[in-house]
């Protein structure tokens, strides 16, 4: 967005809707104070002590699995220092600062099961500061070479958590993609009067000894920063330099990607994602050029494994009714297993399923200042793959009004539909009311878990299901 008024309520409503990963964009503010903003935008800044309160009151308000806090750091030494001071006198002790015991440090991840009720950190770690989960650095570790220039140490100071670099992309939009390239934000470190740069500047002006005052300030301040960086337990975020760098990352290394470049590798590198991300999480995220706070699909990202694929939740649109239907099992809890052939080396598809839906009657949503006449009802199966939604995507079908106030039938009687679904675990079923080929309402299932018998579906519409718009009977039957 290029200009709005912030408010906490943004997180609250994300969390409310069991959002599990949250990103935070972290400046430079007055006072020593951080604060929370769209960088290099007309958007209003957040005390970021508001924000981690807010999280702290609302994050487990409806599923007790774990958060994670994606830290995009654009702070200088002392910010980040005071950040982590915040994080731990607020967050307490849902706050994980250690590695969890019972738990091998050496080799994997917790489960969500064992992180219930816990906030963990993802930051970006520079490679010099890499140490085991729970590792201690020596005095020797935290020392700073007097050589050392700004230019060496922006990695401690501009920890942009995202490693995007797509202005090598040939699209129309690819120049709005360099908004979410960390490694092109270096500059961001100079936005405030305690920045790095600007220290080192005012003791150059000193005279003599000015060499050992630069070392010591930027000792002090490479030593706050990493405050922050050994918070990040089991999400160190790295660059990514190439596929095949990555693929021998430790476990609790991960990298984050703009949405271009991880189509990309989507196209070039499907095994080896697949594969990856069995051991490792990966994070994508819109690209800048998205002003409008649009999203873009989710679909062929879950298919290679990708776990946190971010999205604009103040967005309901269908990339977020997607996300909705994806994380509707295991009770809204933000947690879903992903397929068999995606947690397994090697792993066997699940089996195909083919189900005939039969459309018996509905209710309009409450308010809805149309006719039955003047829409129709969508239904598609979306799957990982074009061609799976491409065979299962149908032309919409005409309601028609009944005798009862705000209910409706179909034009056609009891029309049906055969979807066929490769793989159950893979396909989302959506239902949806359309007014000149216009969302209206709907709902997105788990192709799944939707059984065999007679439903009453809900359309659901915004962040959660308080707000259910009306519903539709069916009767599923399998082929």
């Amino acid at each position: 967005q290029l200009r709005s008024e912030s408010s906490v309520e943004g997180y609250m409503r994300a969390l409310l809707a069991s959002a599990r990963c949250i990103e935070l964009d972290c400046w430079n503010g007055d006072n020593g104070e951080p604060i929370i903003t769209h960088g290099h935008t007309l958007t209003s800044k957040l005390p970021f002590v508001d924000c981690i309160q807010a999280i702290c009151d609302y994050a487990f308000a409806n599923s007790d699995y774990p958060v994670i806090l994606s830290f995009e750091n654009h702070c200088t030494g002392k910010y980040q220092r005071r950040m982590s001071i915040i994080l731990e006198s607020v967050l307490g002790d849902l706050l994980l600062s250690a590695p969890l015991s019972g738990v091998d440090v050496e080799t994997q991840l917790p489960s969500p099961e064992q992180l219930r009720r816990k906030v963990l950190v993802k930051f970006k770690v520079p490679q010099r500061q890499l140490v085991p989960p729970g590792g201690f650095f020596s005095s020797s570790d935290l020392a700073v070479s007097p050589q050392s220039t700004p230019d060496n140490d922006d990695d401690d100071y501009d920890d942009d958590d995202d490693d995007d670099d797509d202005d090598d992309d040939n699209d129309d939009n690819d120049d709005d993609d360099n908004d979410d390239d960390d490694d092109d934000d270096d500059d961001d470190q100079g936005t405030d009067s305690q920045s790095m740069s600007d220290t080192l500047s005012w003791s150059s002006r000193q005279g003599s000894g000015s060499t050992a005052s630069q070392s010591a300030m930027a000792r002090a301040d490479a030593i706050s920063a990493r405050c922050m960086t050994q918070l990040a337990v089991y999400c160190k975020g790295v660059s990514f330099e190439s596929m095949e760098a990555t693929l021998r990352n430790r476990f609790d290394q991960m990298s984050s990607f703009g949405e271009s470049k991880a189509l990309k590798l989507c196209a070039s590198h499907h095994d080896q994602l697949v594969r990856h991300h069995i051991t490792h999480f990966s994070r994508t995220y819109p690209k800048g050029g998205r002003i409008d706070s649009s999203n873009y699909d989710p679909l062929p990202l879950w298919d290679r494994g990708f776990q946190m694929v971010a999205l604009n939740f103040q967005t309901p649109d269908a990339a977020m009714r997607l996300n909705q239907g994806r994380f509707m099992i295991n009770g809204a809890c933000g947690y879903v297993l992903k397929p068999r052939a995606l947690r397994e080396p090697g792993g066997a598809p699940a089996d195909p399923l083919t189900m005939r839906l039969t459309l018996l009657a509905g209710a309009l949503p409450d308010g809805l200042n149309k006719a039955p006449a003047d829409l129709r009802l969508g239904v598609k199966l979306s799957g990982f793959s074009e061609a799976v939604t491409a065979a299962n995507t149908f032309e919409p079908v005409a309601l028609c009004a009944t005798a009862r106030p705000g209910a409706f039938a179909f034009a056609a009687s009891q029309p049906a539909f055969v979807l066929r679904a490769p793989d159950r675990e893979f396909c989302l079923l959506t239902l949806e009311l359309l007014h000149d080929k216009r969302h209206v309402t709907g709902v997105c299932i788990p192709f799944a878990s939707f059984q065999v018998g007679y439903h009453n579906v809900r359309f659901f519409e915004g962040e959660s299901p308080t707000g259910a718009l009306g519903h539709l009977w069916v009767r599923a039957e399998q082929l």
